[in-house]
């Protein structure tokens, strides 16, 4: 008698489980739309909606856990299944993440790159905008960010020398309250060439203009690739400038 109750209980927790699994597979896929039709109404960010695989995925571990509990009655049977499960889980997460990460170290450790590098990668023309630890930031020329983790980079990676893209001349101009020699004239320009944002096969241009007895100008004539390369390159001056590195 206790056995055929136990074997209906068990039935009975195995039917409860796959209709919560079910009402809980309609419930997120209502969020998700819900999500989706919020944000076009609302022209809220696409940044909210990148989280939601995240929390999809801790739901389902965590009904993954009551179901075990729900349709195993034996307390040992179901210790194993929980350690079991967990270690499944932990293996899973940590896969990917240290997957990710080892070949972050090894794709780093090839070549010397820095953030606002061209680069094209998987067929994606950018500028690099973050060295993560488990993923690389491209930013393209429409201003999109790329996420690419780096076990999905492929080995086949072009420096992008700007044959195809638009070379921007910049000039602008600075004040600096002393006088300039031609040694820190130097120290300008190998700041600006060893920025990311100028070009390197192109030099920068440095030249006194306006020179009287109170006032130095310097005119700075720098090449670029994006309006975001120029003020880039004018804080690198303005700040040698006000740490009085020249």
């Amino acid at each position: 008698m206790e056995q055929m109750i136990g074997d209906q209980w068990q039935q009975w927790g195995l039917i409860k489980v796959f209709v919560a699994a079910v009402f809980l597979f309609i419930f997120v896929r209502l969020a998700q739309r819900g999500l989706k039709i919020l944000q076009n109404k609302y022209d809220l960010p696409l940044q909210n909606q990148k989280y939601f695989p995240v929390v999809e995925m801790v739901v389902w571990i965590v009904f993954s856990f009551w179901a075990l509990k729900e349709a195993i009655s034996d307390p040992v049977y179901y210790s194993v299944f929980f350690i079991t499960f967990s270690l499944i889980i932990l293996f899973w997460i940590g896969w990917f993440a240290g997957r990710d990460y080892i070949a972050g170290i090894i794709w780093r450790s090839q070549a010397s790159y820095e953030t606002g590098q061209k680069l094209i990668i998987n067929d994606i023309n950018g500028r690099i905008s973050k060295l993560g630890y488990l993923n690389l930031e491209l930013e393209k020329n429409d201003g999109t960010v790329v996420r690419l983790p780096y076990s999905k980079i492929s080995a086949d990676i072009t420096y992008n020398k700007n044959e195809n893209s638009t070379v921007f001349t910049y000039t602008f101009y600075v004040e600096p309250k002393d006088e300039i020699s031609n040694e820190s004239f130097e120290k300008i320009r190998t700041a600006l060439i060893n920025s990311p944002w100028h070009l390197s096969y192109l030099q920068p241009q440095i030249q006194k203009v306006n020179k009287n007895e109170n006032k130095t100008t310097l005119e700075i004539i720098v090449h670029t690739l994006s309006e975001n390369g120029l003020e880039k390159l004018q804080s690198i001056v303005n700040r040698q400038i006000a740490e009085k590195k020249l």
